[in-house]
């Protein structure tokens, strides 16, 4: 998974969850959302080798 793979997850999440802006954090491009049931789910790629 690569950084356009992460923004466009992101993108397609919008229509559905409160999802927060990618962004760069602990060596990824990053970000979270809260799913139904109340799990936290990262989607990341490795930052900047494998994005």
């Amino acid at each position: 998974m690569g950084l356009r793979d992460v923004n466009a997850i992101n993108q397609r999440l919008r229509d559905g969850f409160v999802v927060e802006l990618p962004h760069k954090a602990h060596g990824s491009w990053t970000f979270y959302f809260t799913a139904r049931g109340g799990f936290v789910i990262e989607v990341l790629c490795g930052w900047p080798q494998e994005c």
